[in-house]
């Protein structure tokens, strides 16, 4: 890993990126296999732009995959996934 051009070991890396780099590893090893994919307040120790890109990196590395989280951060889902949420709220049992 680089980061301003310098070579970071990987406990180098702050909490937020550890994360992230588990979760995309965990996307990345399913190599296109459809899967369900829980994430737990994902968001958490993720710097605000890394929340902002966290489903796309995750959908571009397969497609397959369908997401189940819980968030409280409204950015996760802003760039283009609001429409494919429901809300815990939304939900009704019979």
């Amino acid at each position: 890993f680089s980061q301003l051009g310098e070579l970071l070991e990987p406990y180098q890396l702050s909490s937020g990126e550890k994360q992230m780099l588990a979760i995309l590893l965990t996307v990345l090893v399913e190599d296109n296999n459809p899967y369900v994919l829980f994430m737990d307040e994902p968001e958490v120790s993720l710097h605000f732009e890394w929340q902002k890109r966290l489903i796309e990196l995750v959908m571009k590395l397969n497609p397959n995959v369908q997401l189940i989280m819980t968030t409280h951060s409204p950015a996760v889902v802003m760039n283009g996934w609001a429409d494919k949420v429901t809300e815990v709220t939304d939900i009704t049992i019979n």
